[in-house]
């Protein structure tokens, strides 16, 4: 039922929240740059895009340089949303002058408001002789040139610094794809180097150039690298993987073809300085330009109620790597929980953007104020340690009188919207609340399924009865049996009756005992001289023609056809009354908040029986309650996995990675798009348009009638299951980052890090050291695809497809459901 009123209501609010959206955003106007390095004269593109609900009444301005041109190309315009669009305008920026050049800021007037672009740097640098190579392509040999670009200087240790790969080709030839560029590294980490370009469209970057009296292509791979120690560092040799479209002679014409390639990409060395020392106290590792901002909701607290602080870090440099900024309150004063980190914003091959935390602190005592955050970064234009720090955030919290209990905080319910919810769903009892809303939705299939019976009646009894009427031999026989079961004639001529039915329809090798014995009663009776047998009474003649009319029918498999159709006995499991109680005692520890107890009892309960979604789910919660974070969402996923549908699981769910920061499956936005409705919804609409196509067609076999009405509906319902199918098989899921038997959850407690080599990984829970192999922080209660075992170690890929090492006790698979031997310890307060 929620399912259709969440449709009738959809439109309302998505009219709501994007006029809501456009009264509190002012439309940001933003620059993108294809290419950062170039040589000189080549172009690369320039885009700059401002999202709003109208287009600017004028093109940018663009600002006067002395060594750049620019030069316009295109406006499209880019969908967004219902509301708004995304409108863009195509620059070809040039230089012929080598050197680091900044492109300044564009203006737009857009609603009397002049807006400005960022600025953006733009490197110029000549093609040096060793960057060029022949390479074969379909029997051609060609030049070809490849270069690791970098910016001018020596990088800091620790500085995300934006690199490029770059490979120029005869302009004869077109790109077709493109994906990445592998190159070995040493002493610094770097991300993929992925072809798809920054620009809005996600498209690969091909950029124009003329070198040796040619036209040629340049193609850029991007991403971003990181020394990890003062001193040399080396990207590189490494292939770039690209499929170019070559056209080629073919029986008197030319046809164009596809040739996969792998182009050699050299070595680029450089030196790394060290950061100055000593270093400030609480400077962590945080390098570039970064500004701090906090925000929390303190609306309606009260004494001890915990409060989520959402930290934004926004900048130039290393966002990927950067810790949480740091708590400054007392540990006398303030709980303060682990922080975690946010998906980021941006991309993740550009060392901008913006990095997120989330931190949960608990106040132990009154307080009014939430004390101020500080971030220590080096910032090496200036090449100094900058202290930023946000303001204290005043809040009020209702405390309650002596003489008085505080009241209890209103727990959320499935209406609950994500970003409202402050805690998780509670239990709930086992086999109740599911059986009514699993089976509400199927009441509907009664009304066709009545209609498509009547139909099936009335084709029955008018195409397919009339086609086995009784054969003449079988009125015959009936006819027989018939005069027989009559028969009034004494004794010796019901027994010739009775011999001359049985030779006549009962053959010899399907007579029984008591058939040879009426022969032979007969032959007695009837063709004796001497005949001293007594007379056949009523009963027995009888018995006699019932034994017969059985064994005609079991001649001819009736009975047998009767005996298919009987139903089986069905014997359903039920709960025994000792797990029932044990049932009932969990939810009771859970209301008085001895979760460790409910969780015991939940797991006794079922200690011998296969866990049903709604256990599942309650031990998952019992989990969260004890601070246990992967341990819940790994119950999550496995109550999801027997009822993907289960409402408070996927809630539960999706609540547990906004908080933790999990990183989650990025789906295209036309499958975001179908996960507004349910799955159930998209199966109504595919089992709809069978069951009108059904009835369509047992009417065109049953009725006369309406021959356009039948046509239609056998069209329309036909649509609506091909929709519905495909909504089902377009659906986002899980499933397409790995398979249900792949899947594990990260049961860690507090975020650990996945590195490339499993021995830089401290082995334990709290706190796990950083090195420099780092590839990213993994939050407790992570998807991710388990790849494989090596002892105490596991490598697995995450979400985002990075992949690396972490301790194997930590993955722990999502099926089969065993039971998890994990250490509980509750946490003090």
């Amino acid at each position: 039922m929620r399912n259709w009123t969440f449709l009738i209501a959809l439109p309302s609010l998505l009219v709501l929240s994007s006029s809501a959206s456009t009264l509190q955003a002012t439309p940001e106007f933003k620059s993108w740059l294809g290419s950062a390095y170039a040589l000189p004269g080549e172009e690369s593109e320039l885009w700059l895009t401002i999202t709003s609900d109208s287009r600017p009444a004028m093109r940018p301005v663009v600002p006067e340089t002395e060594h750049l041109t620019f030069k316009f190309i295109d406006d499209p315009i880019l969908p967004d949303s219902t509301t708004e669009r995304t409108y863009t305008y195509r620059y070809a920026v040039v230089s012929y002058r080598e050197g680091s050049h900044v492109i300044p800021p564009f203006s737009l007037a857009h609603k009397g408001t002049t807006l400005r672009s960022q600025p953006l740097r733009f490197n110029v640098a000549s093609l040096p002789d060793r960057a060029w190579f022949d390479y074969k392509v379909h029997n051609e040999t060609c030049k070809f040139a490849s270069i690791i670009s970098l910016p001018s200087g020596s990088p800091f240790e620790g500085e995300s610094i934006p690199a490029e790969v770059k490979v120029y080709f005869p302009a004869r030839f077109k790109v077709d794809k493109a994906s990445i560029a592998e190159l070995s590294q040493e002493g610094l980490t770097a991300k993929r180097f992925n072809a798809s370009g920054a620009i809005p469209w996600k498209r690969e970057v091909v950029t124009p150039v003329r070198l040796k009296q040619e036209n040629y292509r340049g193609l850029t791979y991007r991403s971003t690298i990181t020394p990890l120690q003062g001193g040399s560092a080396s990207i590189g040799p490494g292939w770039a993987r690209l499929t170019l479209l070559a056209r080629v002679s073919h029986q008197g014409g030319t046809k164009e073809i596809r040739v996969p390639l792998e182009l050699p990409v050299p070595m680029l060395s450089f030196s790394a300085r060290p950061l100055p020392r000593p270093s400030p106290e609480g400077f962590q590792n945080a390098v570039g330009r970064f500004t701090l901002s906090a925000k929390a909701n303190t609306s309606g607290l009260t004494d001890d109620d915990p409060i989520a602080v959402h930290l934004s870090v926004t900048g130039t440099g290393n966002l990927d790597t950067l810790k949480a900024p740091a708590f400054t309150g007392t540990i006398d004063a303030w709980k303060s929980y682990p922080p975690h980190r946010l998906p980021r914003q941006g991309e993740s091959s550009d060392n901008s953007g913006v990095t997120s935390f989330s931190h949960t602190i608990r106040p132990k005592n009154r307080q009014n104020s939430i004390p101020s955050y500080r971030l220590i970064s080096f910032d090496p234009d200036t090449e100094q340690y900058i202290t930023s720090s946000t303001p204290p955030i005043p809040f009020t919290a209702d405390y309650p009188k002596p003489a008085f209990s505080r009241p209890a905080i209103k727990s959320p319910d499935l209406n609950t919207p994500i970003e409202e919810m402050e805690s998780i769903l509670g239990v709930i009892t086992p086999g109740e609340a599911p059986d009514s809303r699993f089976h509400f939705w199927r009441l509907w299939h009664l009304l066709p399924a009545l209609l498509a019976l009547a139909l099936v009646i009335r084709i029955v009894v008018t195409r397919i009865i009339p086609h086995f009427a009784p054969s003449r031999r079988q009125l015959e026989l009936r006819e027989n049996l018939a005069s027989l079961a009559d028969n009034k004639g004494d004794s010796r001529e019901f027994l010739r009756a009775t011999g001359s039915f049985i030779e006549q329809w009962i053959p010899e090798e399907s007579r029984d005992e008591e058939i040879r014995q009426l022969l032979t009663r007969r032959d007695q009776h009837c063709y004796s001289l001497q005949s001293n047998s007594p007379e056949i009474q009523g009963p027995e003649r009888q018995t006699a023609v019932g034994h017969l009319r059985r064994r005609i029918l079991e001649i001819t498999s009736i009975l047998s056809f009767f005996a298919l159709l009987a139903t089986g006995e069905i014997q359903a499991s039920s709960e025994t009354p000792f797990e029932t109680k044990l049932c009932h005692q969990a939810q009771d520890a859970w209301l008085e908040k001895d979760y460790l107890l409910a969780l015991s009892l939940y797991h006794k309960a079922y200690e011998n029986n296969p866990l049903s979604a709604d256990i599942l789910y309650n031990i998952g919660n019992c989990y969260f309650k004890i601070n246990e974070h992967g341990m819940a969402a790994l119950y999550y996923r496995r109550a999801l996995h027997q009822n993907r549908e289960h409402p408070e699981a996927l809630q539960n769910l999706q609540f547990l990675n906004r908080e933790t920061g999990a990183i989650t499956t990025e789906h295209p936005k036309h499958k975001k798009w179908l996960s507004i409705a349910s799955p159930t919804l998209y199966l109504n609409i595919m089992t709809g348009g069978l069951w009108v196509s059904l009835l369509s067609i047992l009417s065109f076999l049953s009725l006369q009638r309406w021959p356009r009405l039948r046509m239609t509906s056998l069209y329309l319902g036909s649509a609506f299951s091909l929709l519905g199918g495909a909504g089902l098989l377009l659906y986002p899921s899980d499933n397409e980052f790995a398979p249900p038997h792949e899947q594990a959850i990260m049961i860690n407690k507090v975020p650990i890090a996945a590195s490339t080599e499993a021995t830089t990984i401290t082995d334990g829970d709290n706190n796990p050291q950083i090195d420099s192999k780092k590839v990213i922080t993994v939050p407790p209660g992570n998807l991710c695809r388990l790849i494989a075992k090596r002892g105490k170690w596991a490598y697995i890929e995450l979400p985002n497809h990075v992949r690396g090492w972490v301790p194997s006790k930590f993955a722990h698979p999502v099926i089969p459901m065993d039971r998890v031997l994990h250490s509980l310890k509750q946490e003090g307060t």
